[in-house]
């Protein structure tokens, strides 16, 4: 009988505890979404491989960066963050780590 309890004990820690959280934190990470200022600008090429370069700005400033990258993708790699916006990550490049 001392499997009883993990029956009993399990399924609590497996789904009805992350359910609370969720039912819990869900509706305070939505409001925090809607009244962020932060917006996201993603560059993203598909071919040859997969590619994604992702700059943070604020919201009024989000169009202008996002056609500023653009003219600017247009002309290489080289000095692609614009003023009023961070660099925050680009995806390896495929061949990067071969030696």
């Amino acid at each position: 009988m001392l499997w009883l309890p993990a029956v009993i004990v399990a399924p609590v820690f497996w789904f009805v505890i992350p359910a609370a959280r969720l039912v819990a934190e869900t509706p305070g990470a939505l409001v925090r979404a809607i009244r962020s200022k932060r917006r996201w600008v993603d560059a993203r090429c598909s071919w040859p491989a997969e590619l994604t370069i992702t700059w943070e700005t604020t919201e009024p400033q989000a169009p202008r960066v996002a056609d500023v990258i653009a003219v600017r993708l247009a002309d290489g790699y080289e000095n692609l963050t614009p003023d009023g916006a961070r660099f925050v990550s680009m995806t390896r490049p495929p061949g990067a780590d071969d030696r």
